[in-house]
């Protein structure tokens, strides 16, 4: 959290923001508070701390100090904090193990709003954990109702009895909103001059427009820097280099929200969570004549612009100077007829167009001593209205497919309404936002109506059709958003008009721009052991009072669970870690390591101390692929400012070969290269940032082998295959045969499943100690044996002169069981070579293009099943025949294995009287794909669902049908051989 002195009005304003992003330059004269100061083990936990522990926040950990940071922030704004702002501020914190309901649980505890005891226990008389029915802390009073819940399930609640009535208090109550750290007193004060230099570069902070425009005439490619979003991402991902560094944060004049009689002024670098707070008071719910106004359109949009972390810094003149084709803002702008205040030290003040603005791809009418100083929207008429859209991938946090700023002002004519104006601007239509003004001249002068909106949309179809080809792809896609977006206008429109329009047509007014959207719920349900049914509310110590509604024969296997329960909880017992009679058959403890998580003292490799003299590593690593090594010169390299060696193949002290199965990889590539990304040495310097930079010094002469095998359409064009994953399974009578059947309705088709990034928050980190010819490695791995074995083997010493550890790690998913191992081995040649301890942390863009993920995989299938008409065997499953390909990248590692599993899934749980099913792994010039949560069999399966539903399709009837017709029995074998009795067995339940 950066909290800053507001001279304007004398406050103190507290911002959540994205660390990475923020230049440390940027918070002089601010004060910071990071997790460790909010709460300790030792002082104390904070509330947020304490219900992220208490109600299962976290699980690998990595995430949830940000979370508790963003949370905190929230309430530190703003004790009475409802649960819409808590799910609104959460939208730029990312966790990938714990999963969002107990985190937003967590938080939705301490809202002013929350209903306590909102979510069923399951209990017929309401809440157990009071003597009044309720939860000791509810505000409520009173008993709720209980859902019943199938026999053998526990539910949660948002207060999950853990916390018990501790999670029944709001913030505002808890007593920390009065105890919270205050801001120094010393730093109340506007924000002064700063220059800073450093390494031929220099960072200015004015405080007055003057000042700032002098500068910029001295220094014409000086960066102007707020949010850091594009400069920050520039330096360090396409190494541009600015060598001054403008910071406006000190000019009241360029971070003001006005508003006069005719438009609205925003201060070109004001921060975009200012501008929409502005615009929510300023904008009203209607304007006059029930149109939209431009202020609630601009909050709508940047309610879905980048997350609270990027809008409480970011701003609209950044968006505006950098030119984005996608920008969400640019095309709203436009479409208002916005315009520009521009000036420079030479030249004062000029007004420009927004639309007349943007002149290229990524230029604009800017000089370079020129800077944006306001921007000026003009305020809604009566009868306009104002609509922004936008469609991305997914919601919050994402990139635009195609945005707009869409407005048409309207005329009562003869009791009819005449259009105008209209203004129709788009984003990622074209290199730069584009204005439709064919499709607004289309529309001028017509009746509002059905017919001149088809003209319209014919229109705009013609105007902004996407080329096949285009950057971005989805040309086609791209075109059809930008005619329904027209369309959603036009429905929305005429609603507020109260003209009538079909149901069907109505609901085309919606966008989730501008729903509301409705608060997350959820209910954690999950089944007891088998053998403990109904003694789910049973202390353990008290077990074996099996209760009378247990029918038998389970009675006795209740008992023999209360005996096993009972000698569990007596260990805990003995070892101090919790009262028996605390441990309730169901509950959920908190995690072991929760409180730790919550407040920064949880240790990953990144924060181990690091021991004197320790140095740090930077692979050195392939740009083209597939291509043989002609020639590496490293001596730029070598002779770089900090560096201690630069390391290659030829200075390995052992062998070459690594892989977890099959040794088809080389710790460091010595003659060619198979994929982008792959390792050819490493880099070794005083600092990380050294290494870095020496690696990317190293010059490498490459020479083109055959084209690039990447997809696994190519592969098998190309017969591209590791021929030892090639195998079969057949069960059944003859497959062919029951295809062919006289009778069965037969399919033919492809599946594809694309491929998954890992995506764990912790990247591959090493720590590499030497001592006396031996090796301590600690090290973010799923497989220390792994590690241990392959650092001996690449280092040429006894594995038992290698210790391997990891204490805890942030997220691995399968992607760290082997994916980590070849960075270790870097890191130990290194510190095993230069005798000195070594760190190597990749970073998010090198763990990501260097490690593999999930395999994609295509099934080429064909399968058969009996019509409705079969009598006995009606809709009965008859053969399947699937082939199997997957996507295993240049080297083996677990692709052999993961495959199987494929195979062996392919059945899914449906009984498939024939089946055949081959499979073979593709080699590709991608990195080697690996384990991902499922190793195959969610391929395997969800290709089995896909052949259903072609199926179903073909007979005619729901795929729900289909799949209960066909569940497997027991009794039953599988394709592979493995017959469905035993204790084990679950029958399906219809």
């Amino acid at each position: 959290m950066v909290s800053s002195f507001v001279s304007a009005t004398a406050t103190v304003r507290h911002t959540a923001v994205n660390a990475c992003l923020m230049p440390l330059c940027s918070v002089d004269q601010c004060a910071v508070v990071t997790v460790e100061g909010v709460g300790s083990t030792k002082r104390g936990l904070h509330p947020v701390q304490q219900r992220m522990t208490s109600m299962h926040g976290s699980q690998c950990g990595f995430c949830t100090p940000g979370i508790v940071m963003a949370m905190y922030t929230l309430f530190r704004n703003n004790a009475d904090t409802t649960v819409a702002e808590l799910e609104e501020h959460m939208d730029g914190n990312l966790c990938r193990c714990t999963g969002y309901r107990p985190i937003l649980d967590a938080g939705r505890s301490l809202c002013i709003d929350v209903e306590r005891c909102e979510q069923a226990c399951g209990l017929k008389d309401g809440c157990a954990s009071g003597a009044d029915g309720g939860c000791g802390g509810c505000v409520s009073g009173g008993k709720r109702k209980s859902t019943a819940l199938t026999k053998g399930e526990v539910a949660t609640d948002s207060a999950d009895k853990a916390a018990h009535a501790e999670a029944s208090t709001p913030y505002s109550k808890t007593g920390a909103a009065i105890d919270e750290l205050p801001f120094p007193d010393e730093l109340s004060r506007p924000l002064e001059p700063v220059v800073v230099r450093h390494g031929g570069k220099a960072w200015w902070r004015p405080d007055s427009l003057a000042e700032l425009l002098a500068l910029k005439a001295v220094y014409p490619a000086a960066r102007l820097v707020v949010g850091n979003t594009e400069v920050g991402i520039e330096s360090r991902f396409k190494g541009v280099c600015t060598e001054v560094l403008l910071c406006p944060a000190a000019i009241p004049e360029l971070l003001s929200c006005e508003a006069t009689a005719e438009e609205y002024i925003f201060g070109a670098c004001a921060p975009l969570s200012e501008v929409s707070a502005f615009c929510e008071a300023a904008g009203g719910a209607e304007a006059e004549g029930g149109a939209s106004t431009i202020a609630v359109a601009i909050r709508d949009m940047l309610r879905w612009f980048a997350s609270t972390q990027i809008r409480n810094v970011a701003c609209l003149g950044g968006n505006l100077a950098t030119a984005s084709p996608i920008s969400d803002m640019n095309p709203l702008l436009m479409a208002a007829g916005a315009s520009l205040c521009i000036c420079s030290a030479a030249h004062g003040e000029r007004r420009a167009s927004v639309k007349d603005f943007f002149k290229g791809y990524r230029r604009v009418d800017l000089a370079d001593d020129e800077i944006i100083v306001r921007i000026h929207v003009p305020i809604t008429r009566p009868h306009e209205f104002v609509m922004p859209l936008k469609q991305a991938r997914r919601r919050e946090d994402d990139i635009s497919i195609v945005t707009a700023g869409l407005r048409v002002r309207l005329q009562l004519v003869d009791e009819g309404w005449v259009v105008e104006e209209a203004s129709f601007a788009y984003g990622g239509m074209a290199p730069t936002t584009v204005l439709a003004k064919k499709t607004a001249r289309a529309l001028a002068g017509h009746a509002w109506g059905d017919a001149a909106f088809k003209v319209a949309c014919a229109a705009l179809e013609d105007e902004l059709r996407v080329p096949a080809g285009a950057p971005g792809g989805q040309s086609e896609y791209r075109t059809a958003l930008s005619v329904s977006f027209l369309f959603k206008l036009y429905v929305s429109v005429s609603l507020k008009l109260g003209l009538s329009l079909s149901p069907r047509e109505s609901s085309a007014a919606r966008s989730f721009v501008h729903e509301h959207k409705p608060s997350a719920r959820g209910m954690q349900r999950y089944p007891l052991v088998h053998n403990a049914v109904g003694l789910e509310d049973k202390p353990i110590s008290k077990a074996s009072q099996i209760t009378p509604s247990v029918p038998q024969p389970e009675q006795a296997e209740a008992e023999a669970a209360a005996l096993r329960l009972k000698a569990y909880t007596e260990s805990f017992k003995a070892k101090g870690v919790i009262d028996a009679a605390e441990l309730v058959m169901g509950a959920a403890l908190p995690h072991a390591s929760g409180a730790l998580h919550t407040t920064g003292e949880a240790t990953y490799v990144d924060d181990i101390k690091l021991p004197a003299g320790t140095r740090h590593g930077c692979l050195v690593r392939a740009r083209r692929a597939p291509a043989r090594l002609i020639a590496i010169d490293a001596e730029r390299a070598r002779a770089a400012e900090g560096v201690i060696a630069v390391l290659f193949a030829a200075d390995l002290p052992g062998e070459n070969d690594i892989g977890p199965i099959v040794h088809d990889e080389e710790c460091f590539a010595a003659e060619a290269v198979y994929h982008i990304g792959q390792v050819i040495g490493i880099a070794v310097a005083e600092t990380a940032e050294q290494a870095r930079v020496a690696a990317e010094m190293v010059a490498i002469e490459y020479e083109a082998l055959s084209p690039a095998v990447v997809s696994i359409e190519q592969a098998i064009a190309a017969g591209s295959f590791f021929a030892m994953t090639e195998h079969s399974i057949e069960s059944g009578p003859d497959v062919n045969a029951a295809l062919t059947q006289d009778g069965v309705v037969c399919v033919e088709g492809e599946f594809r499943m694309g491929g998954q990034e890992h995506f764990y928050l912790e990247c591959g980190t090493t720590l590499a100690l030497p001592s006396e010819g031996a090796l301590e490695l600690i090290s973010s791995t799923q497989a220390v044996t792994k590690v241990q074995a392959m650092v001996a083997h690449v280092c040429g010493i006894p594995a038992n002169k290698v210790v391997s550890k990891v204490k805890r790690m942030g997220g691995g998913f399968g992607g760290k069981e082997t994916r980590t191992v070849f960075a270790s081995c870097a890191c130990a040649v290194a510190a095993h070579v230069l005798g000195v301890p070594v760190r190597l942390s990749l970073t998010r863009d090198v763990d990501m293009s260097s490690t593999g993920g999930r395999h994609a995989f295509v099934v080429k299938y064909r399968a058969a099943a009996w019509p409705s008409t079969a009598g006995p065997s009606a809709l009965k499953l008859a053969a399947l025949d699937a082939k199997l390909y997957s996507n295993g990248g240049a080297c083996l590692d677990l692709s052999g294995p993961v495959l199987d599993r494929a195979l062996m899934h392919i059945d899914n749980c449906y009984s498939w009287p024939a089946l055949r099913v081959w499979g073979v792994v593709c080699k590709t010039a991608q990195p080697p794909h690996t384990a991902f949560r499922g190793f195959g069999g969610p391929q395997g399966m969800l290709a089995t669902e896909a052949i259903l539903d072609h199926l179903a399709s073909a007979l005619g009837v729901p795929v729900t049908t289909l799949r209960d017709r066909n569940f497997y029995t027991e009794h039953a074998k599988t394709h592979f051989g493995q017959a469905l009795d035993g204790g084990d067995w679950r029958g399906a339940r219809g």
